[in-house]
């Protein structure tokens, strides 16, 4: 039973360190690349198996090492701020006059 701990442990402790990602394109890739990895390796079986466990583990370390990183190097957002935009119920555009005229 342990040995099929480890495995769901290493996906769950992956997944918690790609949501740890500020930026949507990083942590959605974090996502996917640790979704597919899991996929594909899920039939291994041996010193297979053991090898794929241990390389996951180094990427759970770089993804942890990385997310502190960037968490260092945030950029300010451009945030428009006017009001009220967006559609309204009929579909037609409503962008809301900045009065810098």
């Amino acid at each position: 039973m342990p040995k099929l701990v480890q495995p769901i442990s290493l996906y769950r402790s992956l997944l918690r360190a790609a949501h740890s990602f500020s930026a949507y394109n990083f942590r959605d890739y974090a996502l996917r690349r640790t979704k597919d990895a899991f996929r594909a390796n899920r039939d291994l079986f041996g010193e297979a198996r053991d090898k794929a466990l241990q390389t996951g583990a180094n990427e759970l370390k770089r993804m942890k090492r990385q997310a502190a990183i960037s968490g260092m190097y945030q950029t300010d957002r451009l945030v428009v701020e006017g009001g009220l935009e967006g559609k309204d119920k009929g579909g037609r555009a409503r962008v809301k006059d900045q009065g810098w005229d």
